[in-house]
């Protein structure tokens, strides 16, 4: 087996955090926006939220204090991760997050 196919016990680990995040468009809408690159909480809100088929977060500007507490909580999952510019937090998809991402979309086709 190729260390890049997942195991049963990730696909099913994968399944429930695609799950989790579905469960919350505002979730679904960080990794969304994130897609465009690493950018601050206040970056993230402002961004529009991309066309991804299959995939539904909010559309139009987030609040930035609901887009960190939404980071925050993706990164406690591994879906996101927190790189610091000086003062400014900034957040990135993980590769983790991508494939969740991914998952979401592919599952809704």
């Amino acid at each position: 087996m190729s260390t890049s196919e997942p195991t049963d016990g990730e696909s099913e680990a994968d399944a429930e955090t695609a799950a989790f995040i579905k469960d919350s468009s505002k979730r679904t809408a960080v990794l969304e926006r994130l897609v465009a690159g690493p950018a601050s909480a206040a970056d993230v809100a402002d961004r529009d939220a991309p066309s991804i088929e299959g995939v539904r977060g909010v559309s139009g500007t987030l609040g930035v204090s609901d887009t960190q507490s939404t980071a925050e909580e993706l990164r406690d999952r591994g879906l996101v991760e927190l790189l610091v510019d000086g003062d400014t937090r900034v957040y990135s998809l993980t590769a983790k997050g991508e494939r969740i991402l991914f998952t979401l979309t592919w599952d809704e086709q």
